[in-house]
Parts: structure tokens; sequence; C-alpha cells
């Protein structure tokens, strides 16, 4: 019989875990074996997004459907394009409700469903009014109305609005509905005898940049005073893992997934005693017994129910790396065991997490333990993807202009609600290129068609891109649909045994691109990303043909050969502040920091000028293109950042999944 695995996610936020978990699919069956039955996000948009992505996967998952409803490509797509009076947009609101609302949201698994269904239409129509009935009307509800309604009754009892670790009754809003929802899956899968936990605490406070500024005096929530000394345990942040141990000894799963940033590794924390320890030992052991974890620890009232135990090991290499209780395999293990590098498992990124996995303890049977340990072993695939098989076949787009930055101005003028904003924008851009354009010809010191030469030099190379970049710009090539627009000096496509296409598309198969408008950038930022990227490229080309000694991006110092330099004083900690994305590479780790400026992420193209959208962010952390993400664009960009790349944690899946077949054999 196929089981259902019930999987609950904490500190969930969008994507990441959760997402390479549910879409996990066996080999044999092809069904999909994890199913969450909770995950806990505090943050508004994050959460709008975790319960839509819900309500889509209640369709994927429940009716085996190979495309989303109707009623959920109308809802997206009339937000991806500002439509705010489409009658779809209604069901973003009922999303919203509050799961413990009696009227329409109590999941009665011995009521008949249709009466269920009248019922809760019933209330929305009371609580909606006009709003309900045009939303009702619509074709797409009414043709999956049934399906619609148990989708809306499972996605809002599943995605909670949870703060973990605040001041709450913890019972009332975590533990109880935790436990119905886990009485309501048994009910339904009868077959299921334990569940699987996974998520991650937030990491800041043990981020390797977040422990520089600090050293500096910028502490994160104003909890020392600006110069005093910082250590781990004046950031609440660096305690939230026994939230984590709490789940774990609440609910004994059978196996748990936590990840983390790569700086626990290196983090040292004080106990009272001030004997200083390396975070990663205390919390190995503090996940191996969470009970005798949490009773030694001051900072909580909660009383620990369970005496279970876990063997805590690494996803890399289990057998040499594990830890079943006895110190000398504490003092073996090599914390590096514990990283990830997500570019080696399909992800066209160079990113690293800490994944640290737990298996009950009673559950292993100690003959079995070695052969258990020595199946643990991901395994790298042969090759990387790139940003050029992320993005390559996405709809090419520009940007807009959003202010004109002078010498004579020390505030750049708006431009960005101007009717004639396009003009501009590329007024702005074409003067940009032109003046780059006789700049590099002064630093090669020679006329312009002496560029041309067989051997171009690396600033040869600059030059002509930028010629190619501007005749593009220039005839509009980006937004000519008429025929395919092709990146400029594009490299071959590289092949890849990662599939990444049919990842990406496996049930969007509509031409409209979501979460896909660029963001605007002033005059002079143009400037320098039509610089970086022609740099870039100019670079692989130069390698390629006879210079291998060239730098891969530019620097403040190339800026301020072409007249570009940023206005800041600080040129040593931002040397390299504006940095391409570079086509024929995996990306670098896509960080919420995207959020607050593209400098680091620009898109490798330079006909298209700007920096990553967040469709192209969300590919590069291998987000399929069917994953809508609500909110501001800001807000989107923070929830792509922070995640994990779904693709890696549907490789940690079936690690999890052949574990788990292992222990109910």
């Amino acid at each position: 019989m196929h089981q259902v695995i019930p999987t609950i996610d904490i500190f969930a936020g969008p994507g990441g875990l959760a997402e390479g978990f549910s879409c996990y699919t066996t080999q044999d069956t092809d069904e999909y074996p994890f199913k969450v039955v909770m995950s806990a996000e505090k943050e508004d948009s994050a959460h709008a997004t975790l319960r839509l992505r819900a309500f889509l996967r209640w369709f994927i998952h429940q009716e085996k459907r190979s495309v989303p409803p109707e009623l959920y490509i109308e809802y997206v797509q009339a937000k991806d394009e500002g439509n705010k009076t489409h009658p779809a947009l209604l069901l973003g609101r009922i999303l919203s409700l509050d799961p413990d609302d009696e009227r329409f949201m109590s999941i009665l698994l011995d009521q008949n469903i249709d009466e269920l269904i009248t019922e809760m239409e019933r209330n929305l129509s009371v609580l909606y009014g006009q709003s309900w009935y045009l939303f009702a009307s619509l074709p797409s509800y009414r043709k999956d109305r049934r399906s619609i309604a148990r989708a809306l009754l499972y996605s809002i009892q599943e995605a909670r609005k949870i703060e973990l670790g605040a001041q709450s009754d913890e019972e009332a809003v975590l533990f109880k509905p935790l436990r119905d929802l886990l009485k309501m899956h048994k009910s339904e899968h009868p077959e299921s005898r334990h569940t699987v936990l996974i998520g991650g605490p937030p990491c800041q406070a043990y981020s390797n940049v977040g422990r520089v500024r600090r050293s500096k005096g910028n502490v994160v929530n104003n909890i020392k005073e600006i110069g005093s000394k910082w250590t781990l345990k004046d950031d609440p942040r660096s305690w939230l893992y026994i939230e984590y141990l709490k789940m774990l000894d609440h609910i004994s799963p059978a196996i748990f997934v936590m990840e983390n940033v790569r700086g626990i590794l290196s983090a040292k924390i004080e106990d009272e005693s001030g004997q200083s320890e390396m975070v990663w030992r205390r919390l190995v052991k503090d996940l191996h017994s969470p009970q005798e974890a949490i009773s030694n620890h001051s900072r909580t009232g909660y009383i620990p129910t369970s005496d279970k135990k876990y063997i805590v090991c690494s996803l890399v290499n289990a057998k040499n790396c594990h830890y079943t209780g006895k110190e000398d395999e504490l003092d073996g293990i090599n914390p590096a065991s514990f990283i990830l590098k997500a570019s080696n498992y399909g992800v066209p990124q160079h990113r690293e997490r800490v994944i640290i996995l737990g298996i009950r303890k009673d559950l292993v049977n100690e003959e079995n333990l070695d052969y258990l340990l020595s199946s643990i072993k991901l395994e790298p695939q042969k090759t990387s993807p790139c940003v050029f098989n992320a993005i390559g076949d996405l709809p090419p787009k520009y940007s807009h202009l959003t202010g004109y930055f002078t010498i004579e101005r020390s505030r750049p003028i708006s431009v960005k609600k101007d009717p004639e904003n396009y003009n501009k924008w590329l007024n702005a851009t074409q003067n940009q290129i032109k003046n780059l354009i006789d700049r590099v010809s002064e630093i090669k010191g020679r006329p312009h068609s002496d560029l041309f030469a067989d051997k171009k030099g690396l600033y040869g190379w600059v030059h002509e891109t930028l010629e190619q970049a501007q005749h593009s710009i220039a005839n509009n090539e980006v937004s000519n649909t008429s025929r395919k627009y092709n990146w400029i000096y594009a490299p071959e496509k590289l092949k890849s045994d990662c599939n990444l296409a049919d990842w990406y598309k496996k049930t969007w198969k509509f031409n409209k691109t979501l979460n896909h408008e660029p963001r605007g950038h002033m005059d002079t930022d143009l400037g320098r990303y039509l610089f970086a990227t022609s740099y870039a490229i100019a670079s692989r080309l130069t390698k390629v043909n006879y210079d291998d000694s060239a730098r891969d991006q530019i620097n403040l110092d190339e800026l301020e050969k072409v007249g570009l330099l940023p206005a800041h004083k600080n040129r040593k900690s931002f040397i390299d502040r504006f940095k391409v994305q570079r086509s024929e590479h995996p990306a670098s780790t896509i960080t919420s920091h995207i959020a607050k400026d593209g400098h680091y992420y620009i898109h490798p193209d330079p006909g298209q000028c700007r920096s990553l959208t967040v469709r192209e962010a969300a590919r590069i952390q291998t987000f399929p293109d069917d994953y809508f993400f609500e909110g501001s664009r800001m807000q989107q960009y923070v929830q792509v950042g922070n995640a994990v790349p779904p693709r890696l944690a549907n490789e940690i899946a079936g690690i999890v999944f052949n574990v788990w077949s292992m222990l109910n054999k």
C-alpha cells in the first residue's frame, strides 16, 4: 500500500524544503509520498504565498492534475498584471481567513462533504456579499466547485500564520492544531505511522556577514549599545532552534531535516560560566537529545514530554559523520560534512547550506545501523547547470528609468511615473552607451577602427559588445516579439543532465511568465550595468581567444576609468559591488539582499541592461514556473532569497524517503 508521510514544515518561508519534499515522486509508483500537513510562517506576504501554494498543491496531489485549475491561472495572472477588479482576486482574501473560524473552516470528516461545502459557501456569501457572487459565477469556479472548496479548506488549515518563539499560547496556536491535523491525516491514511519534521530556524544570528557587521558595532535589534561587545546569546534569533527542539519533543518524528547557514559551523557561544563552545557541537548534542536540551535551557518554560533520542548525521557522508550519543563520535566529526553545495545537485547557483539529518534512535535496529548509515550519501551530479540553462529561455525584458543623477544634483530627478518613461529610458541608455564607447576608445588610445583587429584585447571586446547592445536597444529588439531575441554573445547552450526545463515547466504550460517584471534603475546604474555586462563578456571572449589573465568582473577601479564611480566613500568593502551573473557559470548565492538593490545580480545580457527579475532569481533558486510569489516586489525578492533551492530539497527528500522505507520494513 502506498504510504503518505505526514510532513511538518516550521520556520517555513515559501518554497524551500517543503516545495522540494512535496513535489518528490517515487520512481516505482510515481506517487507523492510526502504530504505537508502544517507549515508555520509569521510574515504576511510569505504566509499568503504558502497558502496559495498549498491551494494549488491540493489539485496536483489529490486529483493528479497535470496543469493548475483555471481559477488559479486567472488569479495569478490578474495579480501579476496588476488587475485589481478581476473577480478571481477574491481567492486571495478567502485564503487569508482564520483557520479556527468554525463558520466554514472546521474540517469534519464525518460530515457530508456536499453539506460542508454548501455551509461554507453560505457563510462566504454573507462575509463577502457581491464580491462572492461575482466570484461564484466565474465559469472556472463553477467548473471545479467541489474541488476548489475542498482545496480552500485544506490549504487554510495547512499554512498557519505563526510566529514561533513569540510570547503566545503555543498550545492553542501550534500544538493543538497540529495534533488535530495529524489526527485527521491518520484517519485518511491509517497506514501512516510516523511523521517527518523539516525546516530551519532563522539564521541571521549565525551568518558570517551578520557577525562581521555586529563586530563593528552594528548590532541587530538594538540589543547592545553601539561599540559594546556582542555575543550570540545577545541575539534572540540565536536561540530559536529551541523552538525546533520543542517540535521534536512534542511530535517525536521518525526523521527530521534541519537547515541553516554555513556560518553556524564557525560560530561560538559562551555558556553561563563563560566557557566557549562551538555552536555546531552544542546543536548536534541538543538535536540528539531534545528533552535534555530543553530541560537545561533557562529561556523556555516548556516542559518536555518525550524521551526520544536521535541519530544525528550528515547527508554527504553519514557513515563517517554521525552522532549517536558517544563523545568520541562528536570529536571525530568534520563539521564541513554537514555542508551541501547546491551546484552539485542540479541547482544553477553557488550556494552552500548546512543540512542536518536526524533519525529516531528507537526505530533503528542496532544490527542494521551501519547499513543504514552507509546508505545515506547524497551523490553529486556530473555537471552543474549554469545561469544560461536557468533563464536563457525566459522572455527578454527592458527595465524602466527611475531617475536621472547628475553631478549638479545631490539627489536624482525622479521619472518613475512619467508617461514618457520608455523614451527617457531609451535616451538615457543610448547616452550611457555613447559615453562608454568614447571612454573605452580613449582607454585603448587608438581610433575605433583599430579596435577590430583579430586580436582585440579586453577593451576591444568591451567596445564591440557595447556596440552590439547599442544596436539591439536602438532597434527595440527586446520588445520585438515577431522574432526570437538572442542574448548578445551568449555562449553555446551548455548541455546539462539536470533537465531544468522539465523541472521548471512541469505543470506550467502557458506563455505567461509570472513575477517577471523588471525593477527600474537610475541612468548612472544603467551605464554601470552596460559596462559590467560588456566587460564580463569581453573577459570570457578574451580568455577563450588568448589571454587567461583577464578579470572576470569589473571593480571600482574599472568603473573609475570610464567615469562611473559611485558616490559612496567606502571603496574597500565594496570594491566589487557590481557583479554580473555570468551566463556560462552557476550564479552567486541568491540572498534576501537582492530586494534592496540589483547591483550584485546583474543580468548577463547587455541588451537587456538590468538586474534580475523575481522570476529569474526564482529560476536560479529552482522554483517551478507555476510558483507565484505574493506581496510587493521587494517582499517577493526576500521570499526567493531566503529559500532553500527546491531542487536541492527534492534530492534530500529522496534520501529521506529511502531512510523512511528502511525504517518501515
